[in-house]
């Protein structure tokens, strides 16, 4: 993290240069600033600032600010940057990326999906409700721990220690497996010491899991963010900040909270709770067997001593499960507590209750051999249907919430017209009616193709967007669809999703090992000497075969209808360059471009579809693990052929096609984390999962907002009180998400300082749809109206970025009382490609650029001036102060680097 201001410093020469006196009228007015945030993808700070030459003020390889050199000490200069504002870039792409050993937190996706689930909670003001609904979520997360940890159990206990060593066909073809092997007769070989022994494969995967949790929650989540206090009082206690857009008794904000972003006690709980989760499955594994042999024995010491030890694991199971159901986040405070007294001794009751299983099993038995499956393989059966019923509890409850009317903070949908209608008449009233500046509006430009009027630039007019060449008509489906994703149930459908791909991997990677140590039939059928895992897993496992199919039916849908768009498309574009002469290449290249890009918008119906085909096969894996004859070749045998043949076939090919989706998986992690154009294919999905804190599973990949946006937060706070200067904000992709949640933790004082420009943005289309209790159309308009200003460019043709669909605000909306234009963030749909074909203008074909190079388009150039002219009337110039900044004295190393 980069140093706080303040930390580390003379305090009194602080203090002298923030009190020193401004030489108001003598002094150059204070240098602006455009903090650039790239987005999806990464890149360099060489290609931010268009510079070779950059030198980093603050920060490390991994997250940094930089500069050009030229503009490295532009603060005490400010006669020489009269003319626009100071680029400076914020490069995090190495918190995204990285060497390819990262790729594997791609096995752990379920947990990220789960986490995800966490966010997507419907808006609401019923809390009981909403703590219902984090506490259902977090005990699905907490069973998904427990699967992956069953499953390691399985592999290891089961079929390689309990069928395999104990088979003589099995353990003769496995050299490496001879010591152990039931026909050898040595110590190893009876059956509680062969558990004993593989039990060190799942309590392998549950410290490595510990320790990356541990170590990426010392690198995230014990980084203090701002907390709402500003750096003007280092060492003082924080104290709350205005949220924006809220008013007496109104709830803030939850990415406005100073604890949002310091998980640090939520994370740590969670973490003890899921690893003694994982300890008591590794416990109940051994000492169940070896109960029952005791049990079936009669009324043995080992016996009591079993029920006991099997009574302390209830103990502690449950013990487990309060404490992730109480592991709730603390966002109105920075909580630093981490409850250590209670986590270690939850964490030392479970190595206890495991080495004493460990000794249960390992005792010996005379007697004991082992046969068929392991005892309590109907666990994975009892967990898929426990898995299904929290599901449906969070689905009723997600349905309770998206019912329940919500207060928005600014205009709701039935006065929208009358505060339209109340600041325009403010704005012609003219400057004297309101307390601060207003935007004047140019009458000449058109308002009927940009959805919104141009602001007049403080050195001219600004151009008409449509003498411009930069829009074309609104057609009415130019606008992504708005709406909470699937009626509020987006949550629960994650979480089926998750448990859905948990129990997908976990059937396959069994069936493939127990395919892989069995040389001769399939495990589970005649003539096999394993019995294989157990039956439910094999169920799931055929059932790949089967979801594949779906998936591809949807694949189908999806091309004839992007086929069908297209054509549509044909006649719309030829529109919008109606001077021009048109070929049906180009036509069709465009029009392709705009009809890929709305395929997001689909995500929601694909969703729907795989879940409720998930959801179908899961069942009937169920059942057909309870009520068949056991694989579910054996169950279809007295079926007709054809069934017959394809059961067969699905339980055949289902752990292949398992192995080769890992394999995939981690391949395209690997290019995506060591290549930049792979990373942009899906980095947006992974951005999406990383973005939010583990709120509901502290094994997920990190969050990487956590080190970004205090960052943000900082340098913005900071260098406001050092230099009185002005900040626009630009922000690309995932990088404008990364920017308002940035200004949400900003004191009010700064973030009246700050306008916000953002291209490329997702923060309605993606984050409002699918976490509209965050980021929802009343969240947003909260943003905008405490804000001075914003700035929004969106393309037809971008998959990714829209508009934000903000309305007028009131005009007493922003802070202070100063009253805005009655003007839409959003300007767009931009023009793209520029030109249709080629012209003196354009020689060459201009590129469809979709969601890139927003720069490129004169728009950008227009909006960015705008801005700045407005951050510099809207509350007079205030003189530079005295000194340097504190992150700027000169270069601190080399320059950021980004992967790829």
């Amino acid at each position: 993290m980069p140093t706080q201001p303040g930390a580390g410093a003379d305090t009194s020469e602080d203090t002298a240069v923030r009190t020193a006196p401004e030489a108001a009228g003598t002094a150059a007015p204070p240098v602006a600033l455009e903090l650039l945030v790239h987005g999806v993808g990464g890149t360099t700070p060489a290609l931010m600032l268009d510079d070779p030459r950059t030198v980093c003020l603050a920060g490390d390889d991994t997250a940094g600010i930089h500069r050009r050199a030229c503009d490295a000490d532009a603060e005490e200069h400010p006669e020489t940057h009269r003319d626009g504002p100071v680029p400076e870039a914020y490069c995090w792409s190495n918190l995204t990326s990285g060497n390819g050993s990262r790729a594997l937190w791609l096995l752990l996706l379920p947990f990220m999906i789960a986490n995800l689930a966490h966010w997507m909670r419907p808006p609401s003001t019923r809390r009981r409700l909403g703590v219902a609904y984090e506490v259902l979520v977090r005990l699905i997360a907490l069973t998904l721990t427990v699967l992956l940890v069953a499953a390691a159990c399985e592999v290891a206990l089961d079929i390689v220690g309990w069928q395999c060593a104990g088979r003589s066909g099995c353990s003769r073809h496995q050299t490496w497996l001879g010591f152990a092997a039931a026909a050898r007769g040595g110590w190893w070989s009876e059956p509680g010491r062969r558990l004993a022994l593989a039990a060190v494969a799942p309590l392998a995967l549950t410290g490595l899991l510990w320790w990356l949790s541990r170590r990426t929650w010392s690198a995230y989540e014990s980084q203090r963010p701002t907390g709402g206090w500003t750096p003007s009082a280092p060492g003082t206690a924080h104290r709350a900040v205005a949220a924006p857009g809220t008013e007496a008794g109104a709830e803030p904000p939850a990415l406005a909270l100073p604890g949002f972003w310091y998980g640090r006690h939520s994370v740590a709980r969670l973490r003890t709770a899921h690893t003694a989760a994982a300890l008591a499955t590794v416990s109940a594994a051994l000492c169940v067997p070896a109960l029952r042999h005791d049990h079936g024995r009669g009324g043995s010491v080992l016996a009591a001593l079993g029920w006991a030890l099997a009574g302390l694991l209830a103990l502690l199971t449950a013990v487990a499960v309060v404490a992730a159901a109480r592991a709730r986040r603390t966002e109105d405070d920075l909580d630093d507590a981490t409850d250590r007294r209670a986590t270690r001794l939850l964490l030392i009751g479970s190595a206890v209750v495991l080495a004493a299983a460990v000794l249960y099993s390992g005792w010996h038995r005379p007697g004991w051999t082992s046969s068929g499956r392991l005892p309590a393989a109907q666990t994975f059966t009892t967990l898929t249907v426990l898995q299904g019923a929290l599901i449906a509890a969070l689905a009723v409850i997600a349905g309770l919430l998206h019912r329940t009317p919500t207060p928005l903070s600014g205009p709701g949908p039935t006065g929208r017209r009358e505060a339209a209608e109340a600041a325009a008449s403010t704005v012609a009233a003219g400057p004297t009616a309101t307390s601060g500046p207003t935007v004047a509006t140019d009458p000449a430009v058109p308002t009927g193709s940009t959805g919104r009027t141009s602001p007049t630039e403080a050195t001219g007019s600004a151009k008409p967007a449509q003498a411009a060449g930069l829009t074309g008509p609104l057609e009415p489906t130019a606008a992504p669809p708005r709406g909470v994703a699937l009626r509020g149930l987006a949550g629960p459908a994650v979480a089926l999703l998750a448990c859905a791909l948990g129990g997908v991997l976990t059937g396959g990677v069994a069936q493939r090992c127990a395919d892989w140590l069995d040389r001769g039939p399939t495990p589970g059928e005649d003539g096999s000497p394993l019995a294989g895992p157990p039956a439910v897993l094999m169920w799931e496992a055929s059932v790949i075969p089967a979801v594949l199919v779906v998936l591809l039916l949807c694949g189908a849908a999806v091309m004839v209808r992007l086929r069908k768009r297209e054509r549509a498309l044909y006649a719309q574009v030829e529109g919008l360059y109606p001077d021009e002469p048109h070929h049906p290449f180009r036509t069709r290249q465009i029009a392709g471009a705009i009809a890929r890009a709305g395929l997001t918008d689909s995500a929601p119906l694909l969703i729907a579809v795989v879940c409720a085909a998930a959801f179908a096969l899961g069942a009937g894996a169920v059942v057909g693990a309870w009520t068949g004859s056991g694989t579910p070749g054996d169950t279809a045998a007295g079926a007709p052929d054809v069934l017959a043949a394809c059961a067969r076939t699905a339980q055949a090919l289902g752990s292949w096609l398992v192995g080769a989706g890992v394999v995939a998986l981690v391949a395209l992690g690997r290019r995506a984390y060591r290549d930049a154009s792979a990373r942009r294919t899906v980095g947006i999905l992974w951005d999406v999962g990383t973005f939010w804190p583990r709120a509901a599973h502290p094994f997920a990949p990190p969050c990487y907002a956590e080190r970004a946006v205090p960052d943000l937060s900082w340098r913005m706070a900071s260098w406001t009180q050092a230099t009185g200067g002005r900040i626009i904000l630009s922000g690309h992709s995932q990088g404008s998400v990364l920017s308002a949640a940035a200004v949400w933790q900003l004191d009010p004082e700064t973030r009246g300082r700050v306008a916000l420009l953002t291209y490329g943005c997702p923060l309605d289309r993606l984050y409002g749809r699918w976490f509209p209790a965050h980021f929802g159309p009343d969240r947003l308009r909260a943003l905008h109206d405490d804000m001075h200003a914003w700035r929004n460019l969106w393309r037809r043709t971008d998959p990714i970025g829209g508009p934000v669909h903000l309305d007028p605000p009131h005009p007493a909306g922003s802070s202070g009382g100063t009253a805005k234009a009655a003007a839409p963030v959003d300007r767009g749909p931009l023009l793209d490609p520029v030109a249709y074909g080629r012209s003196l203008r354009h020689p060459l074909p201009a590129p469809v650029l979709g969601h890139s190079d927003f720069q490129a388009d004169p728009a950008f150039a227009e909006e960015r001036a705008a801005l700045l002219a407005e951050l510099v009337c809207s509350s007079g110039r205030t003189a530079p102060r005295a000194g340097t900044l504190p992150a700027q004295g000169g270069a601190q190393g080399s320059s950021g680097r980004s992967s790829g």
